[in-house]
């Protein structure tokens, strides 16, 4: 599918319900969507646009109340100026038109309550609201992303740092994450995944066990969301579970997926009670409150062929077919 690239106009068609579509003299971009939209494969990368997360939005179906567009990206390299200006200009015209805020849009990956969705990858859904709200024709404002996220979340309490950059300290492979210290939250950012606070009192001290950003867990890629009697956190190695007054633990890839579909932690399993582990046969195992999920990709629970080991195979709702490789054992 072409990527989208300016000089482009907006468009109406008539179709089964209302359809722009981004157009360039040499490409066409795939169009949005309200009726339907199509779930990303390898290089396809969605945005789910038009009607950010509200209270009464379904929490897995956003193609019913959103307006979708994809774009040709990696999910790793960095985004061109001329693809990342013809998202913003796109979201622009569509929230004009439908008489939404400039910044009224969400992710693929921030929508979709079943684990695994990240797309569009390497883009600050944070900072790409923020530069929506900027003056098309003015220079882009560098705004402090840290800062910013402190300002949005009060709750973090008073700065441990000095104002600024020079309070931040730089961390990350790459050189180019940073962190800073409140009163009651961590702040990480790196500018793959956004700014996002981890609260003190559970999630961040269960992060620092397991070597902060050095760990297998990487950067937040998600902000915290409280539970009825836990936390949870996304991050780029997995999703960080704690439990009140329990251990802390990882859920991910295809067993993270299956606990997904089975209702997470108020489904018939429970809370995770373990990690993954080994299961003796080149698969992962990895224990629950009131039951066990297993994968073998060698066909010891069931063999599908490559799609139990290569996760870009997916089915018609965007979830890996090697989910299908889990199956749930009773305690």
């Amino acid at each position: 599918m072409g990527s989208v690239h300016a000089p482009h106009r907006l468009v109406r068609r008539d179709a089964a319900g209302y359809r722009a579509a981004l157009v360039s003299r040499a490409r066409v971009a795939t169009p949005p969507r309200a009726e339907r939209c199509c779930h990303a494969v390898r290089r396809r990368r969605r945005m789910a646009r038009g009607h950010r997360l509200v209270a009464g939005h379904p929490a897995n179906n956003g193609n019913a109340v959103t307006i979708g567009i994809e774009a040709a990206h990696n999910g790793t390299a960095a985004w061109s100026e001329a693809q990342y200006g013809a998202y913003l200009k796109v979201v622009r015209a569509i929230n004009k038109r439908l008489g939404n805020p400039w910044n009224k849009v969400v992710a693929h990956k921030e929508y979709g309550a079943i684990q695994g969705k990240w797309d569009p990858g390497n883009l600050d859904m944070k900072l790409f609201r923020q530069r929506l709200l900027q003056a098309p024709d003015k220079p882009l404002v560098v705004m402090n992303m840290i800062e910013l996220e402190a300002k949005e979340n009060p709750w973090v309490g008073v700065r441990k740092a000095k104002p600024g950059a020079g309070g931040e300290r730089k961390v990350g492979r790459d050189g180019k994450g940073r962190f800073v210290e409140y009163e009651n939250a961590h702040i990480y950012f790196h500018p793959a995944t956004g700014a996002h606070a981890i609260p003190h009192g559970g999630l961040f001290e269960a992060y620092a066990e397991r070597k902060w950003e050095t760990g297998e867990l990487g950067f937040p890629v998600r902000d915290f969301t409280k539970l009825a009697d836990g936390a949870v956190m996304a991050f780029q190695g997995g999703v960080l579970y704690r439990k009140d007054g329990k251990d802390h633990h990882v859920v991910k890839g295809v067993i993270g997926q299956r606990w997904a579909l089975e209702g997470y932690e108020k489904g018939p399993l429970g809370w995770p009670t373990s990690d993954e582990i080994s299961n003796g046969t080149g698969g992962k195992r990895q224990a629950f409150e009131h039951g066990v999920l297993e994968w073998d990709p060698s066909g010891a629970v069931k063999k599908i062929g490559d799609a139990a080991k290569d996760l870009t195979l997916v089915n018609a709702a965007g979830i890996p077919l090697a989910v299908e490789a889990v199956d749930l054992i009773a305690a």
